[in-house]
This record gives C-alpha cells, sequence and structure tokens, in this order.
C-alpha cells in the first residue's frame, strides 16, 4: 500500500456517514478512529476525500444496482459488526484455551446485528476446529 492510500474504503464512509443516518442508528458507530481495524495507522482521514459524501454515493450505486434499502442496511450490518468485532480482545485461560476479555457482554451488539444469538458468536469465535486426513472437521 502506498503512502496516502487506505484499504476497505467502505468502512471509512461508513462511519463517516451511518451515524448521521436515521436509518443506521441501530448500527452504533462512532468516527473511524474508534475501529482497531481501519485505525492502526496514519490514514483515517485522508486530505481531499470526504468520506461522508462517498457513503451518500455509495448508497445511490447500491440503489442503482438494484439494491432495496432493507438488502442495504443488511449489507451495513454486516460492515458494522466487522467494526465491532474487530475492538474485541482476547486472553488464553489456564486450560490453554480462548476467552473473551471483558466477556460475552463484548459479543451483544456484533451478535445482534448479525442476528444470531451471543452464545453462538462465542462459540464460532472461540471454538477450534481441526481437519486432518480429510476427515471432516471437529471442534478441539
Amino acid at each position: 500500500q502506498s503512502e496516502g492510500e487506505r484499504n476497505f474504503h467502505v468502512f471509512y464512509q461508513l462511519c463517516a456517514g451511518a451515524p448521521s443516518d436515521p436509518s443506521l442508528a441501530d448500527l452504533k458507530l462512532q468516527g473511524a478512529s474508534n475501529y482497531s481495524y481501519i485505525s492502526d495507522h496514519d490514514q483515517v482521514v485522508l486530505t481531499g476525500v470526504d468520506d461522508k459524501a462517498a457513503f451518500k454515493d455509495l448508497k445511490h450505486s447500491l440503489t442503482a444496482c438494484g439494491f432495496s434499502s432493507a438488502e442495504q442496511i443488511d449489507v451495513f450490518r454486516c460492515l458494522a459488526a466487522i467494526l465491532h468485532l474487530g475492538n474485541i480482545n482476547f486472553e488464553a485461560n489456564s486450560a490453554g484455551d480462548s476467552s473473551i476479555a471483558g466477556g460475552t457482554s463484548e459479543l451483544e451488539l456484533p451478535a445482534e446485528l448479525l442476528g444470531v444469538a451471543v452464545e453462538q458468536l462465542q462459540e464460532a469465535l472461540l471454538t477450534r476446529l481441526v481437519k486432518a486426513a480429510g476427515r471432516s472437521a471437529v471442534p478441539k
């Protein structure tokens, strides 16, 4: 990646545009600098780039491509869940397994956004699956 460039522009656009969009209030998004996946470099804000306007353009483009408002909200819910999941910290316990630092309350919003139970999301994040010699994956 060259200096002055960012990856995954949609995350920055979503963080800039969603907070002022009442239909996206459930995403509970803040500025891009609040999310680990996109804030750990110096390019959160680019000179000459209006992420809020780009988000508006994105929504118009999705509409032009035939995405309904409900489908667009579903896409934005998934993207917001990814951002929120990126802020979750894991820790090893004495048995060598992982747990969610701060407890399962950290999973409530991402689970809600993804439409799954907290327990399901926790299991998906913490269960290692091992597949050996062509056999089915088994939890480890």
